[in-house]
């Protein structure tokens, strides 16, 4: 499997592209686009507003990561699956 980096934000990702220069074939190097600072903190005010919480199926220990995983993959879940580690 080849490795996979991925650089948030349009800039980061424009500043990060020398990467591809040393990385060699084989390696992705991609950017996740995301809004502006101003939508970022628009849209936590409406969460806050409105009281929204997530929707978190099942809790696992980080001891039982591995077990976590594996109940990921099997797509049973209804929400999020989390990794506890305090």
């Amino acid at each position: 499997m080849a490795p996979r980096t991925a650089v948030i934000g349009a800039e980061a990702a424009f500043r990060a592209a020398w990467v591809n220069c040393w990385v060699g074939r084989g390696m992705t190097l991609g950017s996740i686009s995301v809004g502006s600072r101003a939508d970022f903190e628009a849209m936590n005010r409406g969460v806050a507003l409105h009281r929204l919480r997530p929707v978190v199926d099942r809790v696992f220990p980080f001891d039982e990561a591995p077990d976590a995983y594996r109940y990921f993959e099997s797509r049973a879940h209804f929400g999020k699956v989390a990794i506890s580690h305090g």
